[in-house]
């Protein structure tokens, strides 16, 4: 028997590790060796809580849904040209059967199985097996770690999609942490006038900074307004990403928009709790987007990737073995270290 380590939240705030008989691949399945796993604010949420919105911890569960690794074995009536190769997971397995998969809406798929939610197991282990249609080769000019971000750059990739942007606009992004920072990159994409990021944490206004955003405003400065009005030429942003998940953030969202502006909303809050001003909203006449997950966006953003168009690397700051998974997630969980992005390595 060949052991595989895997880890489990066991109840909020411990995480324990189990050796266990490596998984065989089943029909349509591959088997993947795990090399690189990012660490995502909703598993914080998971290991903080035991839950996500009213999704609760009901048994041991491993988390994860941010993966790439390296397919070692092929199922039956699986491609055997993708043994040996390098991939990203797209971690929703969709039951391609209801009305929303066949629209194509696979993020809405209500029978929807996703890695590391209950009762799927996710991808914090050294091995796991997984839909061969659901894996994407990785060009050699992505590193296994920008495989483990694909996921979250191809979220931001989908929330732009649904803004349906036009060229020369100005844009708002609320919160510089990893979904904000690749919404960034999404944005750049789109030709825009101007891309603002309003940012509590100093770190991370400098990394965004950094990033090519044209200006970075702290929400707290008194001159917030204003400063969103000469960045916007008076009126505030086209477009608004909302990227952090909290009760500040989703009215800031409302604030820094121009009258008839689009909102995507990615964050999730921890008390599953949304809500802002609506006499702002509804004078400005604000349309908004709440994002599910990514909708069939992996493999663009593995193109793009492929291509140069974007730079995602400096968004990942710490690297960090296996061992150290929940002293990760409470480093992320605190905002220490500078973190912004955490690659799990299962194999160290």
């Amino acid at each position: 028997m060949t052991a595989s380590r895997a880890s489990y939240l066991m109840e909020p705030r411990r995480i324990e590790f189990r050796d266990e008989a490596r998984p065989a691949p089943g029909p349509g399945e591959v088997l993947i060796e795990l090399t690189a796993v990012g660490v995502c604010g909703s598993d914080v949420h998971w290991y903080l809580d035991g839950r996500i919105g009213t999704t609760r911890l009901e048994g041991p569960l491993t988390l994860g849904h941010e993966p790439a690794g390296r397919v070692v074995e092929v199922g039956a009536g699986a491609d055997p040209a993708l043994k040996g190769k390098r991939v990203a997971i797209e971690p929703a397995i969709a039951c391609g059967r209801c009305p929303f998969c066949q629209d194509g809406d696979t993020n809405l798929c209500p029978h929807v199985r996703f890695m590391g939610t209950p009762p799927t197991q996710g991808a914090f282990r050294q091995w796991t097996t997984h839909p061969a249609h659901l894996v994407a080769e990785l060009p050699a000019t992505v590193s296994d770690e920008v495989g483990a971000l694909l996921e979250p750059l191809a979220i931001a990739i989908h929330a732009t999609d649904l803004l349906k942007p036009r060229a020369g606009a100005t844009w708002a992004i609320v919160g510089a942490g990893p979904i904000g920072l690749c919404a960034l990159e999404a944005v750049k994409l789109t030709g825009p006038g101007c891309v603002m990021i309003v940012e509590p944490l100093e770190y991370r206004r400098a990394l965004a900074r950094s990033m090519g955003a044209d200006v970075v405003l702290a929400p707290e400065q008194d001159d917030l307004a204003a400063a969103v009005a000469r960045a916007t030429g008076g009126y505030g942003a086209d477009y608004v990403i909302e990227a952090a998940g909290k009760p500040a953030s989703f009215e800031l969202m409302t604030q820094v928009a121009r009258p008839g502006a689009k909102i995507a909303v990615v964050g999730i809050d921890p008390h599953d709790r949304f809500g802002f001003n609506n006499s702002v909203g509804r004078r400005k006449g604000l349309t908004l987007y709440m994002v599910r997950r990514s909708r069939r966006t992996l493999e663009r953003a593995i193109a793009i990737t492929a291509a140069g168009r974007w730079r995602p690397d400096p968004i990942i700051t710490h690297r960090r073995p296996f061992g150290d998974l929940a002293r990760s997630l409470e480093r992320v969980a605190g905002f220490e270290d500078g973190v912004i992005k955490t690659i799990i390595d299962p194999r160290r």
